[in-house]
């Protein structure tokens, strides 16, 4: 973990919901660093966004100062997961992280596709987050088993990979509850067994203690 860890606070200014800013949450938890969710008036306050949307993450020095201010998930992921150390051990394998945790955030992508679309277009859009969902599954699974099925993407550490794909289930199980009881056939129930270790695994993790008691449990509904 970083030695700036013990003087840094941050603010995630976001929507009152599960969404783009779940995974940075899930490792700022996990990095043991203090975090308060900020709400906008929207669309009130876009116009003071950078670019003009969510998430932002505002980053704190000691005495309370801004430092930084980053908005684009996918950025304040990587940044977050190379300052607090959820990185792969290997230098080369950073790079099979950035690919798997792209490919994750594809699939979430084409799963609210299919909710956009004209009903004329809604079967083939479905087929086409079929696909893409079977093909997820397989290349990831296999990674995983190649990494001794022991719930982790690289060696035996937590890392952003890990938090990704939890936060997918994780995801996918809150719209099923709240949704679409449609997506447990679709996404859940073809779930793998590499995936429900992964599951367990993050959920179960010492650093993830607090985040996992303030939040819903995914593994008892994967099993």
């Amino acid at each position: 973990m970083s030695s700036m860890s013990n003087t840094r606070s941050y603010i995630i200014r976001y929507f009152n919901s599960t969404g783009l800013a779940e995974v940075s949450r899930m490792m700022l938890s996990a990095a043991g660093m203090e975090c308060v969710l900020e709400i906008p008036e929207w669309p009130q306050e876009k116009p003071n966004q950078p670019f003009g949307r969510l998430p932002v993450l505002i980053e704190k020095n000691a005495d309370g100062e801004v430092e930084m201010v980053l908005s684009e998930s996918g950025t304040i992921e990587r940044y977050l997961a190379r300052t607090y150390g959820f990185m792969p051990t290997e230098p080369k394998q950073d790079f099979y992280q950035e690919q798997f945790c792209d490919q994750t955030r594809d699939v979430v992508i084409a799963f609210y596709d299919r909710l956009k679309v004209k009903p004329e277009i809604l079967e083939e859009t479905v087929k086409k987050f079929e696909g893409l969902l079977e093909l997820y599954y397989s290349v990831h699974s296999e990674y995983l088993r190649k990494n001794g099925n022991n719930g982790h993407y690289f060696g035996d550490k937590l890392t952003y990979a890990d938090m990704a794909a939890y936060n997918f289930f994780r995801h996918m199980y809150l719209h099923a509850i709240k949704h679409d009881k449609t997506v447990r056939s679709l996404v859940l129930d073809k779930i793998t067994p590499e995936f429900v270790k992964l599951i367990k695994t993050v959920e179960n993790d010492p650093a993830l203690k607090t985040y996992a008691s303030e939040n819903i449990e995914v593994a008892s509904f994967v099993e």
